[in-house]
């Protein structure tokens, strides 16, 4: 097995031998169906279809009818209805019978370096701070304006990650919020004065920025619905950011700063702090920048990330969506029941339906439609909810 993986290279179900097995011949696992076939009962106030070989209300679990029904339920309650929601769910199904596995362990730590560097570089900011005040010269009121650059970068790479995503791709985004932290924060150990310092801070912010919305968004996107809780174990990695970076300052702030009497050169003409003796906050940064893209590297060459099949499936590929499946079952060491076949037999052909992927407007106003009226509102809906 190679040590570093073309990241590049597209995947395809010809490249995933012996994980497909037929519908009608897979045992699909009885969390997969716990939730759509209770809803499915509740609804037409029969029995839940169970899960062995026997008929249940007229269907088999073993059937696509039986799959086309929950799927129904599911998109009449999502109110999506299009052959791009319809199919998403059947993605959906296909990758909870899958279940847990190396390929969500990997991802759950390569997803929780975005979480660790994002609380990585807040703390190495606060920790700047004093030695900033004293080479550059701005008031210690002042100088608090560099975690204010840093969070200004943030919210704007939240925003711009979190729709671009969506856009471009989520594997894209994935990697190039670290590749873009890591850059700048190397290039912050070089700031000429404190101006030139925030600007590459506020620029870090815009990659680290994006960590929390992309990296979760990705995760919960590949784990099974019974797993799905497991996406709040991510905050596991933000103590462990926050105490990498703390020891990292530890060994060089104390040792490589200027004497506490000395003010900045650019306030005084006498005896003063000079870049060459305060060079312990640039070795901090450049020390977390260097940390940043070996995690970007681990991202990017020692593990093939599987585009969304949702993104696939809204860009109108879906041979590749599959094919993404079936990447994830062959990780897993299990099989997989999905194929292009179930999908068009769900959600229809290309050729026979008008929506089958989205379009940039659609996508963006999707994730507009999540601040709407109608899901805020009821949050104070009483004086006691709000």
């Amino acid at each position: 097995m190679p040590l570093f993986i073309n990241p590049f290279r597209k995947a395809d179900v010809s490249d995933f031998e012996g994980v497909y097995t037929p519908l009608a011949d897979y045992r699909r696992r009885s969390s997969a169906n716990d939730r759509s076939d209770i809803k499915s009962g509740e609804l037409a106030g029969e029995k839940k279809l169970d899960v062995s070989p026997a008929p249940s209300n007229g269907y088999s679990a073993y059937t696509i009818d039986a799959l086309r029904a929950e799927i129904e339920v599911e998109s009449v309650a999502s109110g999506h209805d299009t052959a791009y929601d319809r199919k998403s769910i059947v993605i959906n199904k296909a990758i909870t019978d899958i279940g847990m596995g190396r390929y969500q362990w990997s991802l759950f730590a390569l997803c929780g370096f975005g979480w660790l560097a994002d609380n990585m570089w807040l703390q190495g900011v606060a920790l700047t701070l004093p030695a900033l005040t004293q080479e550059f010269g701005p008031s210690e009121t002042q100088v608090r304006y560099t975690t204010c650059a840093l969070f200004i970068g943030l919210c704007l790479g939240a925003s711009f990650w979190g729709v671009a995503s969506d856009i471009i791709g989520r594997r894209l985004a994935f990697n190039m919020t670290l590749f873009i932290a890591g850059v700048f924060g190397l290039a912050v150990g070089g700031g000429p004065n404190w101006i030139g310092t925030c600007g590459l801070y506020a620029a870090l912010g815009i990659g680290v920025g994006g960590n929390l919305p992309v990296d979760g968004a990705l995760f919960l996107e590949f784990l099974p619905f019974a797993s799905s809780g497991l996406l709040t174990g991510l905050s596991v990695w933000w103590p462990i950011g926050q105490l990498i970076a703390s020891l990292v300052a530890w060994g060089f702030l104390p040792t490589y700063k200027c004497a506490e009497d000395l003010e900045s050169c650019n306030i005084t003409t006498g005896a003063c702090c000079t870049r060459s003796q305060n060079m312990g906050w640039r070795y901090l940064n450049i020390t977390l920048g260097a940390m940043t893209l070996v995690m970007f590297t681990c991202r990017f060459f020692l593990f093939h990330l599987y585009e969304s099949p949702k993104f696939l499936l809204s860009q109108g590929r879906q041979p590749e969506a599959v094919a993404a499946v079936h990447g994830i079952a062959y990780k897993n060491r299990k099989q997989t029941w999905l194929s292009e076949d179930v999908l068009n037999e769900i959600g229809g052909t290309a050729s026979a339906v008008e929506k089958e992927h989205l379009s940039m407007g659609e996508i963006v106003k999707r994730n507009l439609g999540k601040f709407s009226t109608q899901r805020i509102g009821p949050l104070f809906r009483t004086k006691s909810w709000a």
